[in-house]
This record gives structure tokens, C-alpha cells and sequence, in this order.
């Protein structure tokens, strides 16, 4: 292979490893790592009614400023707000949102 097409191919491998580790970042957040929740008692029971939006691979429902989501063990409330649910829910409560968040 010419030197010419080794220094093309070389940097086009070398440009697309760096683009997808770039792209594999940008899902990562610091506060997504942080998450905390809590056990909760109770849901209202038209739970699936409210607001509510896919978040690591099952729904959270947003209800009266917090965001619960079903766990093996009984629903859990966020006490710390994912950085992503925390931007959807400043765009509902403002009403900003898409309508395809809001129900």
C-alpha cells in the first residue's frame, strides 16, 4: 500500500475511534452516576397518566414536582434529580416541552 493511502487510512481509523468514544461520552453524566432514591409508600392510582418519560429502561413519572418510577421492590422517588429528568421537568413545568412528553 502506497504511503500516501496508509496516512489517509490511518487517520480515518484513528478519526472514527475518537469520534465514537466522543459520542459514547456525551450519554455519560456525572449526575446520572449520582442518582439517589427512595422507597415510597404509595403512587396516585392513575399513575400512568401523569407526565412521564423513559429513563434507563423504564418509564419515570412525573407527579407534583418529582419523579417516581416502578422498582422490584415498589415504586421509588429520585430524592437527587437526575440531570436529565431535572431538564424535562423545568421544560413541562414552563410549558415548553414537545408535545409528545406531555400526556
Amino acid at each position: 500500500m502506497p504511503a500516501r493511502l496508509r496516512r489517509i487510512f490511518f487517520f480515518s481509523a484513528r478519526t472514527l475511534a475518537v469520534s465514537a468514544l466522543t459520542l459514547g461520552c456525551l450519554g455519560c453524566s456525572k449526575e446520572s452516576a449520582d442518582v439517589v432514591v427512595e422507597p415510597t409508600p404509595s403512587v396516585p392510582t392513575d399513575v400512568v397518566f401523569y407526565t412521564h418519560v423513559l429513563y434507563g429502561g423504564d418509564d419515570a413519572y412525573l407527579i407534583d414536582g418529582q419523579w417516581f418510577r416502578p422498582a422490584s421492590t415498589g415504586w421509588v422517588v429520585f430524592t437527587k434529580e437526575p440531570l436529565e429528568l431535572s431538564l424535562i421537568r423545568r421544560s413541562v413545568e414552563e410549558g415548553k416541552a414537545p408535545s409528545w412528553w406531555r400526556l
